[in-house]
């Protein structure tokens, strides 16, 4: 499936699991939208993700801005292999490039 959604104390936490490419980033868009429009803080954990794309970026770009935005809380945790860490830090998906909107744990 590429992530599992489950809730974990008043929040949403996404798992990543494996490859997650634009074969799964509409169901991901999707999960994200209705849990940020349930006013719920998404915890997004990156620890099982072996790799992802341009897409999946995208989708957590935008969620980042959405709950930032509403007034709500967009968190990444987990270390991610380093080519993601390095393609969200390229993005600007990262703490130091929208501090207000992001935040990362377990680095």
């Amino acid at each position: 499936m590429g992530f599992t959604v489950e809730p974990a104390d008043g929040r949403c936490l996404v798992r990543l699991h494996d490859s997650i490419t634009i074969n799964c980033a509409a169901r991901l868009h999707r999960a994200l939208s209705e849990t940020l429009d349930l006013g719920k803080p998404v915890a997004i954990d990156l620890e099982g993700a072996a790799d992802i794309d341009i897409s999946v970026i995208q989708i957590l770009d935008a969620a980042a801005k959405s709950a930032a935005s509403a007034g709500g809380s967009f968190t990444l945790s987990g270390t991610p292999p380093e080519a993601i860490a390095s393609a969200l830090h390229l993005s600007g998906l990262d703490p130091f490039a929208r501090p207000s909107q992001l935040t990362v744990e377990g680095q």
